[in-house]
């Protein structure tokens, strides 16, 4: 299939996704944790702090809060993680506008997810399979739902996948390039969710389910990633 024509297709595809996922945005408010990750966010492009809660690393956090920081918003102060996200969304009566803002900044998070499916599965295949894989991916109704909200999940989606990715790639030829890469895919995953571990174990076990692979190294990284982890997500296995 020529380059021009595969592009397009691609193209076509995520934007059909980003239209799903934003169509979504006038029917549902603000769930019950996308508040709190925006006053963490804000805080930190703010004041510089980090004291809100450090269960989840700042990545998609910052990301959550860039573009209501860029409109104008800014910490309030207030005590409590929940109230100050509250604050934030009404700080001027445009509430659906700021939560609009903040979940735009988690869809680069859903590109990136869908390019490296695209991808990884081309180098597996040709560039029809890359495109069936990109269309079963975006038909994905939670990884759709995820991305359309203001939380942690999709960038974790998207950086512990492309750990994975750069794993692989690193395992079959461990070259400094790749080693580099590989190095700044972990060192993002970790930024996005400390988490990221033990999904990092249960996509390697997959990954060596489904090729076959006995390889001693592979196991042992599997291991050594899952821990007692045993929570898995569905992005490996579509």
């Amino acid at each position: 299939m020529r380059a021009r024509r595969v592009a397009t297709l691609l193209t076509i595809l995520v934007l059909i996704a980003l239209i799903r996922i934003v169509s979504t945005w006038r029917v549902y408010t603000a769930t019950f944790d996308e508040p709190p990750h925006l006053a963490a966010g804000m805080e930190w492009l703010d004041r510089g702090g980090y004291t809100y809660e450090e269960k989840h690393t700042p990545l998609a956090r910052v990301a959550i809060a860039l573009g209501p920081y860029l409109d104008g918003l800014r910490s309030t102060g207030k005590p409590g993680i929940w109230a100050e996200g509250n604050a934030i969304l009404n700080q001027r009566g445009e509430p659906r506008r700021a939560l609009t803002l903040a979940r735009l900044g988690i869809l680069p998070f859903f590109v990136f997810s869908v390019l490296l499916v695209f991808v990884w599965a081309r180098s597996l295949a040709n560039d029809e399979t890359a495109l069936l894989a990109v269309l079963a991916f975006t038909s994905v109704p939670p990884v759709l739902a995820h991305s359309g909200l203001a939380t942690t999940d999709a960038a974790t989606m998207a950086t512990v996948c492309a750990t994975i990715f750069a794993l692989v790639r690193w395992l079959e030829r461990p070259t400094p390039g790749r080693t580099a890469v590989l190095g700044v895919a972990a060192g993002l995953a970790l930024l996005a969710g400390l988490d990221m571990a033990g999904h990092q174990g249960c996509a390697l076990h997959d990954h060596a389910l489904v090729i076959g692979l006995r390889d001693h190294d592979l196991a042992l990284l599997a291991l050594v990633f899952a821990g007692d982890d045993n929570d898995g997500i569905a992005f490996f296995d579509v």
